[in-house]
């Protein structure tokens, strides 16, 4: 009997974690392509950046880029900017492309509701970083991840988001979606 129970409630979670909706990673990436392989950097901050999901994120931005060979020093060569958003998935959410002199919508798409187990209000977790030549101001690498999530806190996604909107430093601009399973 204690192995039917065992076995029936590992078939339960297999279940369940199989009925989790995958989770979409909306990720738009623009830049020089090519990066220094050394460099120093600070961070830019304005006020109310100084909160705890805004110094996790910049410490993530941090390591990431500390893995290139970059290092955080005043007067840094290149000055990083990191935004984080959490908004209700009913809002629309534009972005201004200055270059350009338009509005373009953002290239995150909207989750549908198709939850087994109930439903939930979504939210969009974002994260932007930019990098700008601090001599000149010139933009040199601009990343943003946004994702919905049903439950899952901002904490708990920003080492994602930092991921995705890192990956292609020093690469040509892309956009794309990625998947990966929700476990959220």
């Amino acid at each position: 009997m204690r192995v039917r129970e065992i076995v029936g409630g590992s078939t339960a979670a297999l279940l369940l974690a199989s009925c989790a909706p995958s989770i979409e990673t909306q990720i738009a990436s623009a830049g020089a392509g090519e990066i220094p392989e050394k460099a120093s950097f600070v961070f830019m901050s304005g006020p109310g950046t100084d909160n705890t999901v805004n110094v996790a994120a910049r410490n993530l931005v941090a390591d990431s880029l500390y893995l290139k060979n970059w290092k955080e020093e005043a007067p840094g060569t290149y000055a990083i900017s990191v935004s984080v958003s959490v908004l209700p998935s009913s809002l629309d959410v534009h972005e201004n492309d200055l270059e350009q002199g338009e509005t373009n919508p953002i290239v995150t798409k909207r989750p549908k509701k198709n939850y087994i187990l109930g439903s939930c209000t979504s939210e969009l977790h974002r994260l932007d970083v930019k990098i700008f030549r601090v001599v000149d101001g010139e933009r040199l690498y601009s990343g943003t991840a946004s994702e919905y999530h049903c439950k899952a806190r901002i904490m708990d996604t920003l080492p994602y988001l930092t991921n995705a909107a890192m990956a292609d430093i020093g690469k040509l601009p892309a956009a794309r979606t990625e998947k990966r399973k929700g476990v959220y």
